[in-house]
């Protein structure tokens, strides 16, 4: 585990899992945004605001899934702190890529509604498609002992980075869409 980042869970008292009630989070946040808020808390003004700043990125990254995600792949090492890894993803899907971005950068302003919904069309069945093969496997992180969750967390990691590349890609073809 990475010595650098804070453990968030830890610092809102729930357990290190990739699926969470959004409910029971916010209520975590809240009750812990009130105990370290400077006008309920001991602290130095100082002291009271960085642990307000630490709950509060606490909160905005479990919140989101990717940013909870790229975090636990980060607290186990696999990635770096600017979120880059060494993984190389596979030759076939950089091929599928390729053939995407290639088709998008085809696009211009006189480009017709229907091929870029077709284009986007492809993009999320690929993004679903990875969604759900990281839902199984993140299913698995969560039901891992903790001894275990490193390694449980390993596969995920191609298939965070290819959402990633499909991220970027969806939001290349969106500026067409415009």
């Amino acid at each position: 585990m990475s010595p650098n980042l804070p453990d968030y869970y830890a610092l809102l008292g729930l357990d290190e899992r990739y699926h969470l009630d959004p409910r029971r989070l916010r209520e975590a946040y809240l009750q812990h945004a009130r105990a370290h808020h400077p006008d309920h808390n001991a602290q130095t003004a100082d002291t009271a605001n960085q642990s307000t700043a630490l709950v509060n990125q606490a909160y905005q990254t479990l919140l989101d899934p990717h940013a909870r995600l790229a975090y636990l792949l980060q607290r186990y090492g696999y990635l770096d702190a600017s979120g880059k890894a060494e993984a190389q993803l596979p030759q076939a899907f950089l091929m599928e890529m390729l053939e995407l971005n290639e088709a998008v950068d085809e696009l211009t302003a006189k480009t017709d509604a229907e091929t870029v919904r077709r284009l986007q069309t492809e993009i999320d069945a690929r993004q679903a498609e990875l969604q759900a093969e990281l839902a199984q496997t993140l299913a698995a992180f969560d039901g891992s002992a903790a001894t275990d969750r490193a390694a449980s967390l390993a596969p995920v990691l191609t298939g965070y980075l290819q959402q990633r590349y499909l991220l970027r890609l969806a939001e290349k073809l969106r500026s067409f869409a415009r």
